[in-house]
């Protein structure tokens, strides 16, 4: 049987195990390491004793940075979230990121222009800055250090753009948030999170559309299963 695990704080919630079950077609053995504190998390090699892949998650993406070698492009990125064993060495990924980039790409193929409206300044957002750059896509990121979100109005920072440019919120917040200011019925919401029903009371009627993290869990899950060459 597939043995992975997910390396993470707080992971009760995961749905990895069901994502990956469902791409995969049966059944695997799937373990949560839930470390309150990254001075508990062993070494990676303790780790990865009998797995066949370890994810990782927040708050732990830049853990393991110096025991694993990753490839020059996603060093910039200061994250993995997918390694691997070959050999006796260990090779990170970040899974994430293309998966992000694919949906994003979806959005354009959709929408042929879009604004980004970027909610938040963490590991996820840092991310998320590298390929709308690198796409070439306009945007602008709102942080809490720099605006109350309670009260940010969002309307007001798009106002003069057209019509014909779909303007997509992208929320890169913990899971914890909950984004209360002044949204447009036009406007699609992406979350990255996913299956937060707070999210979804609040905010489903207020846009055009709200998208939820699942499809983002899923293409990750599927990038991370060709990534251990287990799919």
């Amino acid at each position: 049987m597939i043995k992975l695990a997910l390396v993470g704080k707080n992971i009760s919630h995961s749905k990895s195990k069901e994502i990956y079950e469902k791409i995969l077609d049966k059944k695997i053995d799937y373990s949560l390491f839930d470390f309150s504190k990254p001075e508990s998390i062993p070494l990676i090699e303790d780790l990865m004793t009998n797995l066949d892949g370890l994810s990782i998650t927040s708050p732990y993406k830049d853990h393991f940075l110096d025991q694993v070698e990753i490839v020059p492009e996603l060093f910039k990125l200061g994250a993995i979230n997918c390694i691997k064993k070959v050999g006796t060495k260990f090779y990170g990924t970040n899974t994430d990121y293309f998966a992000v980039e694919q949906i994003l790409k979806n959005y354009l193929n959709e929408f042929d222009k879009i604004y980004v409206l970027l909610l938040g300044n963490g590991l996820m957002a840092k991310m998320s800055l590298l390929i709308l750059k690198r796409l070439g896509v306009s945007f602008k990121q709102f942080t809490r250090n720099e605006y109350d979100f309670n009260f940010l109005n969002l309307i007001e920072y798009t106002k003069d753009i057209d019509s014909e440019i779909k303007i997509i919120v992208v929320n890169a917040c913990s899971r914890e948030f909950c984004f209360k200011g002044e949204l447009d019925q036009s406007y699609l919401f992406w979350d990255y999170n996913y299956a937060l029903n707070h999210h979804q009371e609040t905010i489903v009627n207020q846009v055009f559309r709200y998208d939820d993290g699942m499809e983002l869990l899923r293409i990750q899950g599927l990038l991370a299963l060709k990534y251990w060459k287990l799919f």
